[in-house]
């Protein structure tokens, strides 16, 4: 997030998704990104709660960690780009 977060122009949403998306990607690799492990950060992530919501019973909807992996799937091309990746993983 470095690189390209400062320069567009939701950078702090940017932040907000990696923090989220390391809570259950950070001791996994690339190797790891497959249909299946989405689909089970999408179940893990909407069973957590809402960080700055008053109500501590509401959690993170499936289309907010929908919208957290097509922050994770932008890094993962961009890093295919600048380490000439062969092949991506499929999400």
């Amino acid at each position: 997030g470095e690189q390209r977060a400062p320069k567009t122009s939701s950078a702090t949403t940017i932040g907000y998704h990696i923090d989220a998306l390391l809570g259950f990607w950070g001791d996994k690799v690339l190797e790891n990104i497959s249909p299946e492990t989405c689909m089970a950060y999408v179940s893990w992530r909407s069973k957590q709660p809402i960080r700055h919501f008053k109500n501590a019973q509401k959690t993170v909807s499936v289309q907010t960690a929908r919208r957290e992996l097509v922050t994770l799937q932008a890094a993962v091309r961009l890093f295919g780009k600048s380490n000439r990746m062969i092949i991506a993983p499929a999400f």
